[in-house]
């Protein structure tokens, strides 16, 4: 994992904590629809539609 990739995951797992996700990302790859979905939720408070 480059730099560059490592302190994209670090704001990526930054984001999920602020937003008292609990979930991990170890590799931008795991950044998918669960991840956008979870902070979507997280943040506006309501469930993502069509999901």
């Amino acid at each position: 994992m480059g730099t560059q990739e490592t302190d994209w995951v670090t704001v990526a797992n930054s984001l999920l904590s602020r937003c008292h996700v609990s979930l991990l990302v170890s590799d931008l790859t795991q950044c998918d629809a669960r991840f956008f979905s979870a902070l979507y939720e997280a943040i506006l408070g309501e469930k993502v539609p069509g999901m």
